[in-house]
């Protein structure tokens, strides 16, 4: 199904919203990545823990549903876990989050 013919409609997602998503990976700077997972085949979520706090940075590629965001849930992974996974996870996992 194209995006045109989809009967969902895209999430607005502006410079205001990213502002705010950007002010929330501000407090996390100098966190610990734990975890990665990949809820979807177009999305990741990084799991990061800084001074207490843990959170989510979900992160979407979907052509209609694209965007970055903070959650607190602990997001499923697909069944197996995509190959890109591994990588990610070695890269990632024990490293910090830096400016």
């Amino acid at each position: 199904m194209s995006p045109e013919s989809s009967p969902l409609r895209p999430i607005p997602y502006d410079a205001f919203t990213m502002a705010v998503v950007a002010d929330e990976i501000r407090g996390f700077i100098g966190g610990k990545v734990q975890d990665a997972r990949a809820p979807h085949a177009t999305s990741l979520a990084i799991e990061l823990y800084h001074h207490g706090a843990r959170g989510w940075l979900f992160f979407s590629c979907h052509p209609l549903f694209a965007r970055v965001h903070f959650t607190s849930r602990r997001p499923e992974t697909t069944t197996p876990p995509p190959t890109f996974l591994a990588t990610i996870r070695a890269r990632l996992e024990g490293g910090r989050l830096e400016r």
